[in-house]
Formats: C-alpha cells, sequence, structure tokens
C-alpha cells in the first residue's frame, strides 16, 4: 500500500488490508502472478549466467586451439605468418 500510496495513513492501510471485495482479491491475484513473474525471470537470468559461463569455455577453448595451428603453421613455413 505504501508503494501506491506513501502517505497512507493506518486506517487506510487497515481498510485495505480488511477489505474483501473483489477488487482486493484482484489486487492479490495480481501479486501473486507478478511473484511468479519475477521467479521465472530469476530463473532465467540463472540459466542464462549458465549458458553464458559454459560459451564462454567454448570460446577459450577455440582461442587455445588457434594459437596451436598458428604455431603449428609457422613451422611449416618456417617463419612467423603475418596477424591478420
Amino acid at each position: 500500500m505504501r508503494l501506491v500510496k506513501p502517505n497512507a495513513t493506518d486506517d487506510e492501510i487497515n481498510a485495505a488490508v480488511n477489505d474483501t471485495s473483489n477488487g482486493q482479491v484482484f489486487q492479490q491475484a495480481e501479486l501473486v502472478r507478478i511473484n511468479e513473474t519475477i521467479t521465472e525471470l530469476a530463473q532465467l537470468m540463472a540459466d542464462m549466467a549458465l549458458y553464458v559461463e559454459q560459451q564462454g569455455n567454448v570460446i577459450d577453448t577455440i582461442e587455445k586451439t588457434t594459437e596451436v595451428v598458428m604455431k603449428d603453421t609457422e613451422k611449416a613455413y618456417g617463419h612467423p605468418l603475418l596477424p591478420v
């Protein structure tokens, strides 16, 4: 209640909490939906962090393999390769 109306009096807060009309039920349903959405978002962010970490490992492996290939190619040609 204080988020919506920061200057709400204690009587106004009590009236809103004790209101059993459809509006209060609707607000409760919306709060539940918002909570579920936040929970889903948190899971998506955790999944994204995992994917980024996994892809970072793949990129590190590609980078190391590229360095090995460059060194092997330089050995084969007998001189350093020009940077690309």
